[in-house]
């Protein structure tokens, strides 16, 4: 990553959410949460500083874990906790993004199914192709001279050091990624 880094894109995954044990008190769970939230905008913050570069941070999808794996929904209300305190903390940032992934909620039934593979986190291809969707529509208003382009996979990038803990779970796209064989083409803007 350099400074002709058009933009940088974080997916926060759920698995730190999946790895919190449930016997805590809520309010320390919930402080957990805040503390990984935290994180991943203090790692926005580095990244815009030293690449002054755009940074779009993408929620976490939502959760439909069944009871017996989240009893009283409690992962699903800290997956919303974060995405809520993810919008909210990031608001006063200067090129800091955040890609909204409403679009994934659904009801139970035939929409969910299409979406979410059976343990209620993963997305099935059709759950992919809506959040890749997310990612495409939240740049394309940040940078409104993209054109359609061609779309093929991109490569997972590491975080720069220092900027988040090792254990932490999150991917990285950075626009340079088009130097490499594998990218996304979104009409001379590259991801």
């Amino acid at each position: 990553m350099d400074n002709n880094t058009d933009f940088v894109v974080l997916q926060v995954l759920s698995y730190e959410i999946s790895s919190l044990d449930l016997n805590k008190p809520l309010d320390a769970l919930f402080r957990e949460v805040t503390k990984e939230v935290e994180e991943i905008l203090k790692l926005a913050d580095v990244l815009v500083s030293k690449y002054k570069t755009e940074v779009f941070i993408s929620e976490k999808p939502p959760r439909y874990e069944p009871n017996d794996k989240d009893r009283n929904g409690v992962k699903a209300k800290l997956s919303e906790a974060s995405n809520a305190l993810l919008v909210s903390k990031s608001i006063s940032m200067d090129r800091v993004h955040v890609i909204s992934q409403g679009r994934l909620a659904c009801n139970p039934g035939k929409q969910h199914d299409e979406r979410y593979q059976t343990d209620g986190i993963h997305l099935t291809s059709k759950g992919v192709f809506f959040l890749n969707n997310n990612w495409i529509t939240k740049i394309k208003e940040v940078f409104t001279d993209i054109v359609e382009g061609n779309v093929s996979p991109v490569q997972k990038r590491s975080p720069p050091s220092g900027g988040v803990k090792k254990d932490q779970a999150c991917l990285l796209y950075t626009s340079d990624a088009a130097d490499d064989s594998l990218r996304v083409d979104l009409g001379g803007r590259r991801i």
